[in-house]
């Protein structure tokens, strides 16, 4: 990722975004008793990544 960014801070950021929001996104599920699977659990990271890869 630091190549296509070509910074750390620039790598740090778009990670930081991805985590911050896959903990909200888990956050929510858990708060509004979603049952946690493996495919639910994943969706956030996978669609962050389809759409960081996008703007990319």
């Amino acid at each position: 990722m630091l190549v296509f960014v070509r910074s750390i801070s620039g790598t740090v950021a778009t990670l930081l975004v991805t985590l911050f929001a896959s903990i909200i996104a888990l956050g929510i599920e858990g708060h509004v008793d979603m049952v946690l699977s493996a495919l639910i659990t994943s969706s956030p990271v996978i669609i962050l990544t389809v759409t960081d890869c996008v703007h990319i």
